[in-house]
């Protein structure tokens, strides 16, 4: 069986989908035809990668979405049910890093760290999964 059978008219999400490897991740399922919910921070990304997404002729919806925040990845969840009905594949890609001297960073930077790549995790998966 052929990747294209296999992801053809599955509902993958892909957070973190305006860049690197969520971007990436995002055209390779769309180039394999499943369907696509893609949420980033920031608005010009997601709409550039929607936008390249749509020259497959695949179904693409688009959210912003800051992963940090519960509330927004309810709303993300709502509306992969509202277009689908259903997830069938779940790519909790968004993360951030820091990098550099210990003193060159507030201590804010450091939760935002905790919560994009830890807290995001643990609510994608409870509003998607768990829920």
């Amino acid at each position: 069986m052929s990747k294209i059978n296999f992801f053809k008219n599955k509902v993958v999400v892909v957070t973190g989908a305006g860049s690197g490897i969520g971007r990436s991740i995002a055209h390779l399922f769309s180039e394999n035809k499943a369907s696509l919910v893609i949420a980033d921070k920031d608005e010009k990304r997601l709409e550039q990668v929607e936008e390249e997404l749509n020259a497959y002729g695949v179904e693409v919806f688009s959210k912003i979405v800051d992963v940090s925040d519960l509330k927004q990845l309810e709303a993300l969840s709502h509306l992969a049910e509202n277009k689908f009905g259903r997830v069938d594949i779940l790519v909790n890609n968004a993360g951030i890093g820091l990098g550099g001297p210990l003193d060159g960073f507030a201590l804010e930077d450091f939760e935002k760290l905790i919560d994009v790549n830890f807290w995001s995790v643990v609510y994608v998966c409870s509003v998607f999964y768990l829920y």
